[in-house]
């Protein structure tokens, strides 16, 4: 796609929008210097809360995590109304990538 923009690789401009559930702690200058291997100029990525975070039923009590006995009421580790949290997080980054001169 890149081959297709007037003046190529070194004229393309790319915008990028992720949605992350830890979405303060993504570094934006990192991800602007993975996007600039692909194009010329990167603009600085938007970062929003979004994706998604879940339990990936992995407990790993030596880790802190409560026994595997013990039942956990928590669809994520950050429900508020949850009595135990575990260590067990995965999470899904979405992104958009706008490619253009």
């Amino acid at each position: 796609m890149l081959h297709d923009v007037p003046g190529g690789v070194e004229k393309a401009r790319v915008k990028a929008k992720i949605g992350v559930p830890k979405h303060a702690q993504v570094d934006k200058k990192k991800v602007m210097e993975v996007l600039s291997t692909f194009a010329g100029k990167v603009d600085e990525p938007k970062v929003v809360r979004g994706g998604l975070r879940w339990h990936s039923g992995i407990i790993a009590p030596k880790l802190g995590d409560p026994p595997p006995d013990v039942q956990i009421e928590a669809e994520t580790s950050d429900d508020e109304d949850a009595q135990l949290t575990c260590h067990d997080e995965m999470l899904l980054a979405i992104a958009s990538i706008r490619v253009g001169y």
